[in-house]
């Protein structure tokens, strides 16, 4: 049990400013598909337990029907397949959606019309690049679908 103590300790956990707990969009669905980011790599010798994906849902569309998001979210394995649940989305910068928590649900409020997106969770340069990102990992790590 010793040895869980310096990984504890050298969790990282990923900021959320003031401006970013909030949701833009509440959604219901299913996951479609999760592909692992690149796990960062800390040059104090961190262990990173958490760090970026992309994962494809299948959202119920209000009148019928279903749509396809792409999102980011920021977690440490794979979820259960088909997990279906209630999402937060926050929008961001590169035009996507960043997936909020369910623990976020009772302190997040939706986002004010004039809030600026937040930043992406991945941290690419343009929407060419973050999509670049996600070929990269696709061919690296697959797709769970």
């Amino acid at each position: 049990m010793r040895w869980l103590l310096p990984i504890l300790a050298a969790c990282v956990a990923m900021p959320v400013q003031a401006a970013e707990d909030c949701y833009d969009r509440i959604v219901t669905g299913t996951i479609a598909a999760q592909v692992p980011a690149p796990v960062p790599e800390l040059e104090d010798g961190s262990i990173v337990m958490s760090w970026p994906w992309f994962v494809d849902l299948t959202v119920d569309r209000p009148g019928g029907g279903a749509e396809r998001l792409s999102v980011q979210t920021v977690q440490h394995t794979y979820f259960a397949r088909a997990l279906r649940g209630r999402w937060l989305l926050r929008r961001n910068r590169m035009g996507g959606y960043n997936a909020r928590w369910r623990a976020h649900a009772p302190r997040a409020r939706r986002c004010s019309r004039d809030a600026p997106p937040a930043r992406p969770y991945l941290g690419a340069e343009s929407p060419a690049a973050l999509e670049k990102l996600r070929r990269e990992s696709e061919a690296r790590d697959g797709v769970r679908r």
